[in-house]
């Protein structure tokens, strides 16, 4: 009778085992398909609880920002190096709009992911 408690006891555990690993590979999907459907509609250029300095961010960190592509982080980039010493170029999102390429619309798109 031991002998076939503990073969149970074994095939719950299997089970146990399969169950787990077969949720893990549905959380596994779901994120890959939340990441997916996010870049279908645009919206993973940034997570909503990152942000950005304009002051100190490397390129790869500014184009990230929505409607800011190469060029203009580059130019964000030129203004800020152009700044004199001990001042910081932008210290609110509309001292952005400095910049070709940067207007009303795309500073305020790309406020909520903006530090200073």
């Amino acid at each position: 009778m031991d002998a076939l408690n503990n073969n149970n006891q074994i095939k719950d555990k299997r089970c146990e085992a399969m169950y787990v690993s077969v949720a893990l590979c549905w959380i596994l999907v779901a994120a890959f398909v939340t990441d997916y459907v996010a870049g279908q509609l645009g919206t993973d250029e940034i997570a909503v609880y990152d942000t950005v300095n304009p002051n100190l961010a490397a390129m790869e960190s500014l184009v990230r920002l929505p409607g800011v592509g190469p060029a203009t982080a580059k130019s964000i980039i030129e203004y800020r190096q152009d700044t004199p010493d001990g001042k910081e170029a932008f210290t609110k999102p509309a001292d952005l709009q400095s910049i070709k390429g940067i207007g009303p619309k795309t500073v305020e798109k790309i406020e909520p992911w903006l530090s200073f």
